[in-house]
């Protein structure tokens, strides 16, 4: 069965229901595999009792990692074609890559082995928009860790202030590093302030202030909660550690992200209009 004629409404769902109906041998024979591993190391001539449990955990552990690895990679196709169909059911285009040079702003600047991959591409209120994956690794080895986020790309054709919202719940903490020369600018709201943290080049807090205004502010705090907002140029990123693993997650998080820039525009333009 081809994936395009399976309709996703839930990608966890989904893949185990592929594996089922595509892999269901191969999975059977695994299973099988693995069981007679573990029992040729349990009778294999080893004479303590905690080495052969060893032998038997450090050889089932690659043997499970194998497992793994074939799952991800068939997650990945669910999702990938999962994403495709949401991306039609809102008008937008797909495509399975996109250019490391189509971006800006710092998060892009963090880590290597980076990539953007499952890039919706649409319309919203006259404004490009922009939906896809971003991965990028940390370290090395053993040490490494790779960071994954859903990123919303509104390419405003204005300029604007360089600064970076950060939400506290998703845990900023894998890019706030790359803002050390920015001070961090604390707001009039502490309720905010203990959500979110404000960073700015030195220097440049009234215009900050001019687009977080007491409204805006309180609506974040009611929805945004998980999301980061960097300005740059003439772009904003919105990103989000979230999943969009499922139908309902995908429609709140879009729903929301054109939410916010409802709220931001307003300011933004006005800051515009000023600086003019």
């Amino acid at each position: 069965m081809e994936l395009a004629d399976i309709k996703i409404e839930d990608v966890n769902k989904s893949t185990k229901d592929y594996i089922k109906k595509n892999y269901m041998p191969y999975l059977v024979a695994y299973i099988v595999l693995f069981l007679i591993m573990v029992a040729f190391l349990y009778f294999t001539e080893i004479e303590k009792v905690e080495d052969k449990l060893e032998v038997i955990l450090k050889a089932s552990m690659y043997y499970l990692a194998l497992g793994a690895i074939a799952y991800a990679y068939v997650y990945s196709k669910i999702e990938a074609e999962f994403i495709k169909q949401f991306g039609a059911s809102i008008g937008f285009t797909y495509t399975k890559s996109g250019l490391l040079t189509s971006v800006g702003g710092k998060l892009f600047e963090i880590g290597h082995s980076k990539n953007i991959v499952n890039v919706l591409e649409g319309i919203y209120k006259e404004i490009p928009l922009r939906i896809f994956q971003y991965r990028y690794v940390v370290g090395s080895g053993k040490h490494s860790t790779t960071y994954k986020y859903f990123v919303y790309e509104i390419d405003f054709k204005n300029k604007m202030p360089e600064m970076i919202l950060s939400s506290f719940r998703t845990g900023g903490d894998d890019f706030i590093d790359i803002f050390s020369d920015y001070d961090v600018l604390k707001l009039e709201s502490n309720d905010f302030n203990k959500m979110f943290q404000l960073r700015i080049p030195k220097g440049d807090a009234t215009k900050s202030l001019e687009i977080f205004t007491p409204d805006v502010m309180h609506n974040l705090m009611q929805k945004a909660e998980g999301f980061n907002f960097e300005f740059t140029k003439e772009k904003l990123y919105i990103y989000t550690k979230k999943t969009l693993s499922n139908t309902e997650n995908a429609k709140e998080s879009f729903y929301l992200v054109k939410y916010f820039f409802d709220i931001l525009n307003r300011n933004i333009e006005n800051r515009i209009h000023l600086d003019k």
